[in-house]
């Protein structure tokens, strides 16, 4: 069966030097899409699109006729993007050995009911919360990995996932993953350069927080207390809902004066 965006990511890795195969699924066994092969080294590959969320669209569509809101949309942790991993954790387990590669690829369109892909699933992967702190006499929000629970924590057999949104990629790396130094230096992560994403080596220019040890993370008080604690230079305040407004204006075709 035709799958457009199997067939992207296959024309895409061919484009960045691999060989790509697509695996036939059998006996509808759930398998990986592509296997795909550089410098005599494999990476099985799961491709998961984002075309609709539904919750936004609902949330839209509520919008009254003839009127303006600002719809809000939740860009935190996403069950139904853990759905997504899980299932494709175990795709990845079925058929490869234990020194293969395994990378999670996440297409999402541009669309009016997608929105802030990047962020829901970098907050899937890897427990990112917001915190509001104040440094130097002013209040910042910043982010913080693992204040949540991260499914790259539950699914180690993810190596890591490639976020595609309307054409540009990055990959974020899983560093539980029993391969993560080798996949650190394997073929996608060598081409892609600064397109990918490691928790242990954060940019200067977008500082961010890590809750590394062992804390209560349903927890915001023991959560701060450990923020403080490592970061004493920092005052943490509070942790927030990340949130981005859209506006949507309707019309009432009532008052169109049509027939």
């Amino acid at each position: 069966m035709r799958d457009p965006d199997r067939e992207a990511v296959q024309a895409r890795l061919e484009a960045l030097g691999f060989t790509v195969e697509v695996i036939s699924e059998e006996d509808e066994a759930k398998r990986p899409d592509l296997v795909a092969i550089k410098e005599g080294v494999r990476m099985f590959v799961e491709v998961k699109a984002r075309v609709e969320d539904s919750a936004l669209r609902a949330n839209m569509e509520s919008v009254r006729a003839g009127s303006t809101e600002i719809v809000l949309n939740s860009l935190d942790k996403r069950n139904s993007l853990s759905s997504d991993i899980k299932q494709a954790c175990r795709q990845l387990a079925a058929v490869t050995e234990p020194d293969d590669f395994r990378l999670l690829w996440f297409r999402a369109v541009d669309g009016p009911f997608v929105y802030g892909t990047r962020d829901q699933v970098g907050a899937t992967l890897l427990g990112i919360r917001m915190v509001l702190i104040e440094s130097a006499g002013r209040k910042l929000e910043r982010a913080c990995v693992y204040a949540g629970h991260a499914d790259f924590h539950r699914f180690r057999d993810i190596d890591g996932t490639m976020i595609e949104v309307g054409g540009p990629i990055i990959l974020v790396l899983n560093q539980f993953s029993p391969r993560a130094a080798a996949f650190a230096s394997s073929p996608i992560c060598k081409i892609l350069g600064s397109a990918v994403f490691d928790v242990t080596k954060p940019p200067q220019n977008d500082p961010f927080y890590v809750v590394d040890g062992e804390v209560d993370r349903k927890s915001d008080d023991a959560l701060l207390r450990f923020l403080r604690d490592k970061y004493p230079d920092d005052e943490f305040i509070s942790f927030l809902e990340h949130r981005a407004g859209t506006v949507i204006t309707t019309i009432d075709a009532r008052s169109s004066g049509g027939v």
